[in-house]
């Protein structure tokens, strides 16, 4: 029997008849290829189809152009008629393409990427306080073993062999129980997580050096720190709306005003908005996410991180940014950073590799330039150190490449996992539904018809084993009572689309009741 070690030198051997042997043998080269792609949990249609996709994003095709017939991009792409067939079913599906008698497929006049995105409340630029803990504790302290679709936190795939790796790595040194494994390590970190952390900078356009970063346990205890480092009880602080709860907790606990910045559901936050709210009030810090941000799941452009770095100079801000979702960038490599822009050593960056490969490891790090004294001793205060064997583990996760090529097998799951839970989302919610289409991250922002309450819907989700995050838990004025956060990393079984079906179906319900 085949086994799934074995595929990639079984497809090296059926290509090399294939160039060998003549064109007599394509067709059922091609269909042993996608014999063995198949057992390999892979489609070689659905890889067509993401070529294809690429093609029409880019401009190649343009909206209610005609595509090539069947026939010729089966000899384009190499790939049998059949293949070809599914990728024209599968774009069709998802709303790409559609299908003329007697005239071939034409790439959809209104395309999915030009839906309307969702809309946002109107925003006052007024300072408030925060006291929002019961409404997340409700919404995220059920036992996930209780619920089969945990939709609502953002939470990696877990079950990919990607990560075995990183298991095994685990085993060997709980196995070995090393004094340097068991014991209490360095407050700052392992020295070798952060030469890796440092060399993966460069394309972040980050020139670190491993002493300039800090180890957390987690991306939250990075935040926490950065805020506790430059912040007093009643500082205000500008953040996105809707924004990350977990910000919004650690303002509540740490008694700071958080002052609401209206975001762009493509493009992130509004720079207008911030200059005139830096013009109004004294704010001390801002937090942002810049890359594929939680919830919008919106990316900052170039020049507008250049010119966010810019006001914080001019107006003397602190600027923490919450890097967590940058690897996820379905684009190769990985975005710039603000930090990249930062002339004055003011920005903090911090991030962890829970949304990448696993919460469970609950190691983050940060870079706090000019305020690494006073976050370092934030860390001694909050946790002393970060557990050493997650961190060597994770060390040699990257130092044998192993997270690069994780990183390959997801970006390209992720992108499709995320179409796949658009198309669901338009076919089986009431009309008048809205969702983002972010370019990377694990997340959808779905704007549902003004008369849902999300919270309730939510509430009713649980009794049908569904979680999903509540829109007013990411503002803290009680806006978005109608829009839910959905995470889609996990949603790669039927059972897990019908979830999303019977999602739908409640939100639908919701609405006869009222």
């Amino acid at each position: 029997m085949l086994k799934l070690a074995d595929l990639p030198l079984q497809i090296q051997i059926i290509k090399k008849i294939n160039s060998t042997e003549g064109s007599r043998f394509d067709l059922s080269c091609n269909f042993q290829i996608e014999s063995v792609m198949f057992m390999g949990r892979s489609k070689l249609y659905e890889a067509a189809a993401e070529k294809l996709l690429k093609e029409i994003q880019e401009g190649r095709f343009l909206p209610g152009e005609r595509l090539p017939s069947v026939r010729e991009l089966s000899k384009r792409l190499q790939r049998s008629i059949a293949t070809v067939q599914k990728m024209f079913e599968l774009l069709e599906r998802r709303g790409w393409v559609e299908a003329r008698p007697r005239s071939g497929y034409f790439v959809k006049a209104q395309l999915p990427d030009q839906d309307e995105p969702p809309r946002l409340p109107r925003t006052r630029l007024v300072p408030g306080s925060v006291f929002q803990w019961r409404l997340a504790l409700n919404s995220t302290s059920h036992d996930p073993g209780d619920l089969p679709h945990l939709f609502g936190r953002a939470m990696p795939d877990l079950t990919l062999t990607s990560i075995n790796p990183m298991k095994r790595y685990l085993a060997d040194m709980t196995r070995a129980a090393s004094t340097a494994a068991l014991g209490y390590g360095a407050l700052q970190g392992v020295e070798q997580l952060r030469v890796q952390i440092a060399r993966r900078m460069v394309e972040a356009g980050c020139r670190i050096l491993p002493e300039d970063i800090l180890i957390t346990s987690g991306c939250q205890e990075a935040l926490l720190c950065a805020l506790q480092a430059v912040t007093e009880p009643g500082d205000i602080i500008a953040i996105e709306t809707p924004t990350y709860y977990g910000i919004i907790q650690i303002l509540e606990a740490l008694k700071l005003k958080a002052l609401e910045i209206p975001c762009d559901p493509v493009q992130g936050m509004s720079l207008g908005a911030m200059e005139l709210a830096l013009e109004q009030w004294p704010v001390k810090a801002c937090v942002v996410t810049p890359n594929f941000g939680n919830p919008l799941g919106c990316f900052m452009p170039k020049a507008n991180k250049e010119q966010l770095v810019c006001l914080a100079n001019k107006y003397d801000i602190v600027v923490i940014e919450d890097d967590i979702y940058s690897d996820l960038d379905y684009r190769p490599g990985r975005p710039k950073a603000i930090k990249a822009f930062d002339t004055e050593d003011r920005v903090i960056m911090v991030s962890s590799f829970s949304k990448v490969i696993a919460p469970g490891l609950s190691v983050g790090w940060m870079i706090p330039g000019r305020h690494f004294e006073a976050v370092e001793q934030q860390k001694y205060i909050t946790s002393l150190t970060t557990p050493v064997l997650p961190q060597l583990a994770l060390a040699r996760f990257l130092e044998n490449g192993d997270y690069d090529r994780h990183l390959r097998r997801i970006k390209p799951l992720y992108q499709q996992r995320r179409d796949r839970v658009r198309e669901l989302v338009r076919e089986s919610f009431p009309e008048g539904t809205r969702s983002t289409c972010p370019k990377g991250g694990l997340l959808l922002w779905i704007e549902l018809p003004e008369e849902v309450d999300a919270y309730q819907l939510s509430q009713k989700a649980l009794l049908s084993g569904i979680s999903i995050a509540p829109g007013p838990m990411f503002s803290t004025s009680g806006k978005y009572s109608n829009f839910i956060r959905l995470s889609f990393a996990t949603v790669n079984t039927k059972d897990s689309c019908d979830a999303v079906k019977k999602l739908g179906e409640l939100v639908a319900a919701f609405m006869r009741d009222v």
